[in-house]
């Protein structure tokens, strides 16, 4: 191979390995030609991609930057790199890289996109205003599903309107029409074989996973006089051995392994298991791979829940599993699915252990008479006008801290540290909790913390679920989304409904009362903890046999021949 027509091709059979799962046949073909194409940036960048996919990410960012020093231009180089960069230490580096991809080609829908998913990543807290002229540009350019299943994902942190929104869900379908055959939106009813109800969940993350921590014993609990469960996991999850996998795995009548399926076997093997119901616990949060099953209608009865909050817009979803918080019944023309209401709120959890180990706050850099304030959400949900009304906040309580989530990513911190202060806050006043593997001891640590600070465009959910069953309280302040009304549907059904702020005016003094009257704090955990053990949010029980009712009405109409319609209204 000594010309430019002999490495084309040996580029795109690489390819072609890496894309089939042959990755080590792609590693094996470029090594053999190392010493002569070494010096070819294009050559480093497929060498690269074939180290990452046979396990070798250290060595891969090393030919990546070899690439970038032989062609500063090679803009796959630009783009994967900067993505590899964006957990570590390098993350300011690795959205440079994006910056310079974009003056190389200005609609490039990677650069656009990782770009955009950077800067919430990172907590950056400048105005967001470019951010949303950046989404929207992307979906001008007519991407790729895989970036727009991620602009849909990042877009509610954006807080943009409703149109935009359902301009990004009405792109989705679009791509996936012209990528698959989508059948008809209504599945004719079907001749029934069986009593039961046949129940399949699809998730990625059916283990040590926040999806996992709060629906552990919810599959066992069915009622298997009228329910069966099946479970389809586009994840093996190979590093997990924790008991949440383990207890998952062994309360369903099946567990059927479909990461190495292709969609359309998936859509077979669903039709073979005649599901009845199929339920996407993942929407729009890791890969495509299961709104493509779901655009094939391989159940009759098709539903959304608890991946994300809020809707997916997909017409072939036939639910969202909502409450009348969440999704009032007057705001029903804002979603494409119909909504099934459950009583009280949309989601429940388990009950988990929490430690009794004898903490103090010095263990984790908190000031013994401090009050301390907690917000232990994803960085990604903090925005600026949350991270302004904390520093409000601590202003106006000078004994004060607020703990906060260490992220992976160290930018993170320094970004939040640079803008406290900016504000006039002391950079040691905002303290940094490392992830605890334990879930006890995380739930524990809790009991060091006075109040849970809510976000306001994304609501804390697992976080907040964590907080409220370690007797720790919150304070939201909702907004006009399904995402911004978690917390509001969680205080509701644990009778605090006076710690919903209307403003946010109203969320600043409410916690400022607080932090300067310990005793009315008190007087909300006194509460909290006496209300929790009765509550239908941490009954997973009672929760089970509503949402088991909810699907009953669904599969009722689908024998009555009647579309999907919201319920109750």
């Amino acid at each position: 191979m000594n010309n430019p027509v002999d490495l084309d091709i040996l580029l795109r059979r690489a390819n072609k390995f890496i894309l089939s799962g042959n990755s080590h046949l792609a590693l094996q073909a470029l090594m053999k030609v190392f010493h002569q194409y070494e010096n070819n940036s294009n050559f480093l960048v497929s060498l690269a991609r074939a180290l990452e996919h046979t396990g070798q990410p250290k060595q891969a960012v090393g030919h990546y930057h070899r690439a970038l020093a032989i062609d500063p231009n090679n803009l796959q180089a630009l783009i994967i790199l900067g993505e590899r960069l964006q957990d570590t230490a390098s993350q300011p580096e690795g959205r440079t890289l994006f910056e310079r991809a974009l003056q190389i080609n200005p609609d490039s829908e990677e650069a656009l996109i990782l770009s955009i998913g950077g800067a919430l990543r990172s907590a950056d807290l400048s105005d967001r205003t470019q951010l949303i002229e950046r989404l929207r540009h992307f979906i001008d350019v007519n991407p790729q599903l895989f970036y727009l299943i991620k602009a849909a994902y990042w877009a509610p942190f954006l807080n943009i309107d409703d149109k935009f929104e359902r301009q990004i869900w009405a792109t989705i379908e679009k791509t996936i029409r012209k990528k698959t055959k989508m059948p008809n939106l209504f599945v004719p009813t079907r001749a029934r074989k069986r009593s039961k109800l046949r129940i399949g969940y699809a998730s990625p993350n059916f283990g040590n996973h926040p999806v996992g921590h709060v629906t552990k014993s919810l599959y066992g609990t069915h009622n298997r006089e009228q329910f069966e469960v099946y479970l389809y996991s586009s994840n093996k999850r190979p590093g997990d051995n924790s008991e949440y996998k383990t207890i998952i795995r062994q309360s369903c009548e099946k567990y059927i392994d479909i990461s190495e399926m292709d969609v359309k076997k998936v859509q077979a093997k669903i039709k073979e298991d005649e599901i009845d119901i199929l339920v996407d616990l993942n929407g729009y949060m890791r890969d495509t791979k299961i709104i493509e099953i779901f655009a094939g209608r391989p159940a009759p009865v098709q539903v959304y829940w608890l991946g994300h909050a809020g809707a997916l817009g997909l017409s072939f979803y036939d639910y969202v599993i909502g409450d009348n918080t969440v999704t009032p019944p007057d705001e029903d023309d804002r979603y494409i699915e119909s909504i099934a209401r459950l009583p009280i709120t949309f989601h429940s959890t388990d009950r988990h252990k929490i430690s009794d180990e004898n903490l103090s706050r010095g263990d984790f850099g908190l000031e013994e008479e401090a009050f301390v304030f907690c917000a232990f959400c994803n960085p990604i949900k903090i925005d600026p006008e949350v991270f302004q009304a904390w520093m409000q906040i601590l202003k106006a309580v000078p004994k004060s801290q607020l703990w906060l989530r260490r992220d992976a990513n160290p930018t993170v911190e320094s970004n939040l540290r640079a803008f406290a202060e900016k504000q006039g806050i002391e950079k040691e006043r905002l303290v940094f909790a490392d992830r605890m593997p334990d879930k006890s001891h995380h739930l524990g640590r809790h009991r060091l913390a006075d109040l849970f600070l809510d976000t306001f465009t994304v609501n804390a959910s697992s976080m907040a679920i964590d907080a409220l069953w370690a007797g720790l309280p919150i304070l939201t302040r909702p907004g006009m989304h399904f995402c911004s009304r978690n917390c509001t549907s969680f205080l509701k059904a644990l009778g605090l409904d006076d710690m919903v702020c209307g403003t946010t005016q109203e969320y600043i003094n409410r916690a400022v009362y607080f932090g300067k009257n310990p005793y009315a704090i008190k007087a909300v955990k006194d509460r909290l903890w006496g209300n929790r053990e009765s509550s239908y949010l941490f009954d997973i029980e009672h929760f089970t046999r509503q949402l088991e009712n909810a699907y009953q009405i669904m599969f009722q109409r689908h024998l009555s021949g009647m579309p999907p319609a919201s319920f109750p209204n």
